[in-house]
């Protein structure tokens, strides 16, 4: 899995819009046979495009303007657990 708390997000857009291509064309050429299977897979892509046009829309509103990244954590009270924002 890519870190993707260190990479600009134009490029993690970029990325999204090729593995989704990609899962895409191979869905044509192998179509999922088994019809649970085929469900996760739609969920799957279906949540990366989701994700894409999210990402997409944010981007735009920030569009010509300096971003900076910031890194933010929750860490839980009793078990100071740390889990990425």
């Amino acid at each position: 899995m890519m870190d993707f708390y260190n990479i600009d997000p134009e490029i993690i857009l970029d990325t999204l819009f090729r593995y989704i291509d990609l899962l895409l064309a191979i869905e044509k050429i192998h179509p999922v046979q088994d019809e649970k299977k085929n469900n996760t897979y739609q969920d799957t892509v279906a949540r990366y495009e989701n994700y894409r046009d999210r990402l997409k829309d944010r981007l735009e509103s920030t569009d010509g303007y300096r971003r900076y990244p910031v890194h933010a954590e929750h860490i839980e009270k009793e078990s100071q657990q740390r889990t990425p924002l």
